[in-house]
């Protein structure tokens, strides 16, 4: 059986988890108002912006925020680095060698494309 999780490891999991959600709602072009309301669309109950304040609040720790939310949550913001908290680090890694492989692949396409002889207009 693996060593259980320690109160400590919680806890930073839960300031993580809630500064990720600060840094998604920072970073995105909506307000919190449109955030909640497109969140509570998607989940399929009222959500006023007050519960999101609440969930991002180190002192809120009465407030936690659902994982069946975190995919919707994501979409609506445009920011993904909270269901990445999720993976395992190898999983992490995974996704990152990924990343780099795709990015690599667009170059690629970029600099093929650009040195492509363009076709006279008629």
């Amino acid at each position: 059986m693996k060593d259980a999780i320690s109160p400590s490891n919680y806890a930073a999991m839960d300031r993580t988890v809630r500064k990720a959600l600060s840094k998604a709602i920072k970073g995105c072009s909506k307000s919190r108002e449109a955030i909640a309301e497109e969140l509570s669309i998607a989940i399929g109950m009222p959500l006023k912006v007050r519960s999101l304040d609440n969930y991002t609040a180190e002192s809120r720790t009465d407030y936690r925020f659902p994982v069946a939310w975190i995919v919707p949550f994501c979409d609506i913001t445009g920011d993904h680095s909270l269901g990445r908290l999720l993976l395992s680090p190898d999983d992490q890694k995974s996704l990152q060698v990924g990343q780099r492989e795709i990015e690599q692949h667009r170059a690629i396409a970029e600099t093929v494309e650009q040195s492509r002889p363009t076709e006279p207009r008629t």
